[in-house]
């Protein structure tokens, strides 16, 4: 009997648990997992800003390459290092999109996964009452 009632209470713990947890999903994903999920990407964002030294490029693009200080080195150095930080600058930005991607993805995923359960429960022969 004790045996018994020891298992009952364990079961009755892990449903409770279970039913808490679906509850608190929600709550979690849209609050604490979406706040990460940002501090994340723009963690990126800026790592992917550190490694481009896009930065530097700004810094440097007046700057003639290897001390060439006359008319026509500043020239190609400032044509050089224009191409170049255009073609760095619509890398990020494509990086950046990428990220604003995951982060949408981050939010309409749970409501695209029930949107999808309700849609297709009726076609498995299940019967939806909503």
């Amino acid at each position: 009997m004790k045996i018994r009632q020891g298992i009952l209470n364990i079961l009755k713990l892990i449903f409770v648990d279970l039913i808490l947890e679906i509850i608190y999903f929600p709550l979690w994903w849209y609050s604490s997992g979406l706040y990460r999920t940002g501090v994340f990407c723009l963690q990126q964002i800026k790592q992917q800003w550190n490694n481009m030294g896009l930065a530097i490029h700004f810094k440097f693009l007046f700057k003639p390459m290897y001390a060439q200080r006359d008319f026509a080195g500043r020239v190609i150095s400032f044509f050089a290092r224009l191409i170049q930080l255009v073609f760095k600058l619509v890398v990020f930005l494509i990086f950046i999109l990428l990220f604003l991607l995951i982060f949408l993805l981050w939010i309409l995923l749970p409501i695209i996964i029930v949107w999808q359960i309700t849609i297709n429960l009726p076609a498995n022969g299940i019967p939806y009452a909503g």
